[in-house]
């Protein structure tokens, strides 16, 4: 989209994290109309709208979809949220950004993939790390003729303790969903595609542990990450 004619969006959801990570982005963007914002909170909707110039507000998903000529729409709360609305955009044939991790097992996520292409649409997941300047500028040096072909990538990332989440029976898989999806898809973003995976894990409390994970990619790289709730890095 250009200035003269921006995306028409539409946010399913406004609460903390669309308010403080997504929003203020979007209204800064200049091809980004937000046309509508939707919440079971009035009230909150409403401030949104006024801090971020949304046109108008909704309490009823189904309403604004049935109202709105969008391009596509935010989808933004808890990992079972997004998967419990999500499709329900998707449906409609309407591409959808949500955040990551897209559902709370590999299984939902893959299902609402299928549904989009089903419907003939898209939708997208905030991997934004492989976005982010230090990271694009490494992979342009490890591209470089002059740099050489990587044989092994490295990853270290660490935190302190990390809760129990969403409804996901554990905290320690909960940190590998909410929190290190990030590190996998950097993996992949200067690996390539995995092939094999071997790990091994160690705890202190039940919200204390670390993996050490190896990794072969399908070029012949091979990696190792580091991740821990044990302490931060």
């Amino acid at each position: 989209m250009t200035a003269d004619k921006k995306a028409r969006l539409a946010f399913l959801g406004c609460g903390g994290f669309c308010t403080a990570s997504i929003l203020p982005g979007v209204a800064r963007s200049g091809i980004i109309d937000i046309v509508a914002m939707c919440d079971i909170d009035r009230e909150r909707a409403e401030d949104r709208a006024r801090r971020f110039g949304g046109r108008r507000v909704y309490t009823d998903y189904e309403e604004m979809l049935d109202k709105e000529q969008v391009d596509g729409v935010f989808v933004i709360g808890p990992a079972p949220q997004q998967y419990e609305l999500a499709p329900k955009v998707l449906e409609r044939g309407i591409p959808v950004y949500v955040e990551k991790p897209s559902a709370n097992t590999s299984a939902q996520a893959v299902e609402m993939a299928r549904i989009a292409e089903k419907h003939g649409t898209w939708g997208q997941v905030g991997f934004m790390k492989r976005f982010c300047e230090a990271y694009t500028i490494g992979k342009e040096i490890i591209n470089c003729a002059e740099f050489g072909s990587i044989a092994t990538v490295h990853i270290k990332f660490g935190q302190g303790d990390y809760p129990q989440i969403w409804g996901i029976d554990s905290a320690r898989r909960a940190f590998l969903i909410g929190q290190c999806v990030h590190i996998f898809d950097l993996a992949r973003f200067f690996g390539g595609e995995v092939e094999a995976v071997y790990s091994l894990y160690t705890e202190r409390t039940e919200t204390q542990f670390a993996y050490l994970i190896n990794v072969e990619f399908a070029n012949g790289v091979i990696g190792q990450i580091n991740i821990t709730g044990l302490e931060s890095s």
